[in-house]
């Protein structure tokens, strides 16, 4: 490894440490049946494994919804029945521009370092400069011993 290589590795995790650490989890198909929070309407195993590796994690959590966009932890709303997984490539596109916009109100994108914690539908058109999807390419078996084990 040449010294640029390191200093380059220094000012990576320098940027690291100094950053706002934001982490984004994509809603899931198994909720509450009635009004509440965000962050209690989605009740499904890896949905809660998703939440608690994010609050350990994170200065921020906002919720991904195929319905709502981006959702703050304390947002009610009500039940739904939408998923990107069955949307078109162009839907898909069209939600990830509108949660970019939402997204760039809120944070300072290039300076937040963003935890992506969910489904690929979810994560596929975002444009991140600074982000890490630990479940990326997992099956739902392996994210959830992974989140077991790192909460």
């Amino acid at each position: 490894m040449n010294g640029l290589n390191i200093q380059n590795g220094l000012i990576f995790i320098y940027k690291i440490i100094i950053m706002k650490i934001v982490s984004l989890i994509s809603c899931v198909k198994t909720k509450n049946k009635h009004i509440c929070e965000a962050k209690d309407m989605y009740i499904s195993p890896l949905f809660r494994y998703m939440y608690r590796y994010a609050k350990k994690r994170s200065n921020k959590i906002y919720i991904l919804s195929a319905k709502y966009g981006v959702l703050e932890e304390n947002t009610v709303i009500e039940p739904y029945n939408k998923t990107l997984n069955n949307a078109s490539e162009e839907e898909k596109k069209e939600w990830s521009k509108k949660v970019m916009k939402t997204l760039s109100l809120k944070e300072d994108i290039n300076n937040t370092y963003f935890i992506l914690l969910g489904g690929v539908n979810y994560f596929k058109y975002l444009t991140l400069p600074n982000s890490v999807n630990p479940l990326k390419g997992l099956s739902l078996g392996f994210r959830l011993k992974y989140l077991k084990k790192n909460i």
